[in-house]
């Protein structure tokens, strides 16, 4: 299979995750933001399961002693999971439940991780990429930075999508030194057991002093589903581009899923007779990112 296709089919799967998970959000839009954190811990434990379950490079090699993995690793998986996902979910509620919005935004990830790439990755582990592809992808940075200012979307909401970019391209840089010889699927089982076992000591403490309420599994079935297509098949897919085909490539092709997030959101919104505005320069915006996408596969 083509190494391109890693980051293309995480874009699939993590566009065909959205709808599911703004069924989720819907069920806490009127309770406590931070009630998010029992179905987040849900979704990451669900992904860290089934990673170990069906998506091992090698199952026999599971060791969670220190000297077996840097601090990148563990950095990878606090920063991904607990730390980009929970503020995508908070900036999903702050869009009023739609969380395709959020990830238009959360997309300027591309541009942090590029300019992260440059500065901290050696040549070696950056991997090929067009300057055209690049420039569309500014392009459609700027637009989100744009609109926010116009206010035409949540500023609040805008600043947890850019916050959200920020640790996303963190845990990404994170990966590419921590993915060693694992590959993407280990990997990701172990970033998620570091993301899971760090998020649960503070949802139990909150839920303890009465902050948040405790939820069960069965009442956040959304998030589960969350937690097999995203956390477990498209992350693992992710990491195992940024591992083969190298991060600046993986994270530009990849970038054209905020677009089909809102076209196939935008259609059951249309079934359902649900009426929405997404700003045209959104739309914009997702467009230059497919293009910037388009490029860089052409490039390879």
């Amino acid at each position: 299979m083509p190494v391109y296709f890693y980051p293309i089919f995480s874009a699939l799967l993590w566009a065909i995750s959205v709808p599911i998970l703004n069924i989720g959000l819907k069920k806490i839009a009127d309770d406590s933001p931070f009630d998010i954190l029992w179905p987040l811990f849900y979704a990451i434990a669900t992904g860290a399961i089934c990673a170990y379950l069906f998506g091992m490079n090698q199952p026999e090699t599971i060791n969670f002693q220190s000297q077996h993995h840097s601090f990148f690793l563990i950095a990878a998986g606090i920063l991904t999971y607990p730390l980009a996902t929970g503020s995508y979910y908070l900036a999903g509620l702050l869009f009023k439940d739609r969380i395709e919005l959020a990830s238009q935004f959360s997309k300027a990830k591309p541009g942090l991780t590029l300019l992260l790439a440059l500065v901290f990755l050696p040549v070696a582990m950056q991997g090929s990429f067009s300057t055209l592809g690049l420039l569309f992808l500014f392009m459609g940075i700027g637009t989100y930075i744009y609109a926010g200012l116009k206010k035409d979307v949540s500023l609040a909401g805008a600043g947890l999508g850019l916050t959200t970019a920020l640790l996303w391209s963190l845990g990404e840089i994170s990966m590419k030194y921590g993915v060693g010889n694992y590959g993407g699927f280990t990997a990701n089982f172990y970033a998620l057991c570091y993301g899971a076992l760090f998020l649960l000591p503070i949802v139990i403490f909150l839920t303890l002093i009465g902050k948040i309420r405790f939820q069960l599994p069965t009442a956040n079935i959304p998030f589960l589903l969350h937690g097999i297509i995203s956390f477990y098949l498209a992350y693992s897919l992710f990491f195992t581009g940024i591992d083969k085909l190298g991060v600046i490539p993986t994270v530009v092709i990849n970038s054209f899923w905020p677009l089909l997030a809102l076209i196939i959101t935008t259609v059951l919104y249309k079934i359902n007779n649900h009426p929405t505005h997404t700003p045209k320069i959104i739309w914009l915006g997702s467009l230059l990112f497919l293009s910037s996408g388009l490029v860089t596969i052409l490039a390879q």
